[in-house]
């Protein structure tokens, strides 16, 4: 085919009726380029290319297979092509694949373009849904979509109450243990957003182009009390810069090593005040943004001298907030287990945790064969194996955000304890597992034994035998924070 669709790194920008990825590039004009706008028609060139002799609907279905980029690239040659390209079912179709649940209309935007051009190169945050900060010790976890009344990409703190007073009770099979009740109502606080990029802030941006190597701020209710917040993207690094050149150490990163992630931000704790993040952190062209991550910085302005900053952000203000994979908190047949989890952490109240189902068969293949013949119930066993691990997304003074709560080598025939025959866990697998404990501020951490009761794929009990109590975990619904409207209980009271 005689035209070749560029993919050059280009960022989208509106300029009139057209996307034009050479002004976001700070790139010098292609005189060719100014040759092809002064021969711009109405009607197919002639002579050019047999892409123009095709239909209307195929040469719409085979623009519906390029990128955004890709798309703003062919706006470029002529207006022929500028208008096939505009075509607002494949804008409709772009933006759909960014959110959840569907738009059927870009209201209160002109056209689904439109739409996707305000919010350029922020889809990511939507995209993502899941946001957990590394806010000291207690994190915080985020729920993000897009508002289709507003325009705006907004992320929410998720909170978890449950019913007062909490419910005790003897466990039968060992009375020395008290039972802790656990089924908290899990929704995002709307009245206080975290992150508001609203239709109307495309102009306190400037162009669309701005975004580099700068802060973006984001006007909300809260500055009617001196509250700022401002929005920062992230320069992404990747496995093979983790570590520290200079001193061929670990660099900090975000999100933490143990959690997975395709890209990782590095992350600094300054121990003096500045609100000037090394240019380095700042991406100056698209294909350096980080799509796991990004950061913000909230502080209290008292007149033009003095600034309190948010709790537990260092002494800058700032936060940097990790994703997760959905293939990591999405259950399968194999891994019923693996997902987004509410924990009970009683006087600290729930906590959110990502249970990770780990594969194990290296681990198994290197053990030592059993010295007696394997139990004939181990051989039939068809069930989930392998190493479960809960990580807190959010967390507390003695055991913080990003440190393993609690896990078990193996939930398979290995690490079975017996099948619970008392009636409140009926049937459920009770394995072997080793809980973590530490004093305040993370010190003399240790971890435990203890037993996970594993009663359904949405319900696990931890028994922590050493302090002689059994604590719930209920799986959070993640697609259903996402709908979560006004008038379905999203408003509710901060815990504190």
């Amino acid at each position: 085919m005689a035209m070749e669709v560029s993919r050059s790194p280009a960022v989208l920008s509106a300029t009139g009726n057209c996307l034009r990825p050479s002004a976001i590039m700070n790139s010098q004009a292609d005189p060719a380029s100014n040759e092809l706008q002064t021969a711009r028609s109405t009607s197919p060139p002639p002579s050019l290319s047999p892409l123009f002799t095709l239909p209307p609907e195929l040469l719409s279905q085979i623009l519906s297979y390029l990128s955004p980029r890709e798309l703003a690239t062919v706006c470029e040659t002529c207006s022929y092509l500028h208008e096939h390209a505009s075509n607002d079912i494949i804008w409709k179709h772009i933006v759909n694949h960014e959110i959840s649940p569907p738009l059927h209309s870009p209201t209160p935007f002109d056209s689904f373009k439109s739409l996707y051009i305000t919010h350029y190169p922020f889809w990511f945050i939507v995209r993502q849904k899941i946001w957990f900060s590394d806010i000291a010790n207690t994190g915080k976890l985020l729920i993000a979509r897009y508002n289709s009344r507003t325009g705006a990409i907004e992320a929410f703190r998720v909170v978890a109450k449950h019913p007062a007073p909490q419910k005790f009770e003897v466990w039968p099979h060992d009375p020395r243990v008290i039972i802790h009740s656990f089924d908290p109502d899990v929704t995002p606080y709307l009245d206080d957003p975290v992150v508001q990029l609203e239709k109307s802030a495309s102009s306190d941006r400037g162009s669309v182009g701005d975004w580099r190597g700068r802060e973006m701020r984001m006007p909300m209710a809260s500055e009617a009390h001196r509250i700022f917040n401002n929005f920062m993207l992230c320069t992404k690094i990747l496995s093979a810069t983790l570590t520290n050149t200079s001193t061929n150490a670990p660099k900090l990163v975000w999100p933490p090593l143990r959690i997975p992630a395709t890209e990782r931000a590095e992350v600094h704790y300054p121990s003096t005040t500045s609100f000037v993040m090394p240019i380095d952190d700042k991406p100056m062209h698209v294909d350096k943004i980080c799509q796991t991550a990004f950061r913000l910085k909230r502080w209290l302005q008292f007149g033009t001298l003095m600034t309190t900053f948010d709790p537990g952000t260092a002494m800058d203000g700032i936060s940097t907030y990790g994703t997760l994979r959905a293939e990591d908190y999405t259950p399968t047949a194999e891994k019923p287990y693996r997902g987004i989890w509410v924990g009970d952490y009683s006087g600290h109240g729930p906590e959110f945790l990502l249970v990770i189902q780990r594969d194990n068969t290296a681990s198994r293949a290197t053990q030592q064969p059993p010295a007696t013949a394997p139990d004939r119930s181990s051989q039939s066993y068809t069930g989930p194996r392998g190493r479960l691990e809960a990580i807190k997304l959010t967390g507390d003074p003695n055991v913080p955000r990003g440190e393993i709560t609690w896990y078990a080598n193996d939930i398979g025939p290995d690490g079975l304890i017996r099948v619970a025959d008392e009636d409140i866990f009926k049937n459920a697998r009770v394995v072997r597992s080793m809980g973590h404990i530490a004093s305040t501020n993370f010190r003399n951490d240790r971890f435990i034994p203890s037993q996970l009761i594993l009663v359904s794929p949405d319900c696990i009990a931890h028994f922590w035998t050493e302090l002689k109590h059994i604590s719930y975990y209920r799986r959070v619904d993640v697609e259903k924070l996402v709908r979560c409207e006004e008038n379905e209980g999203g408003r509710v009271s901060p815990p504190y």
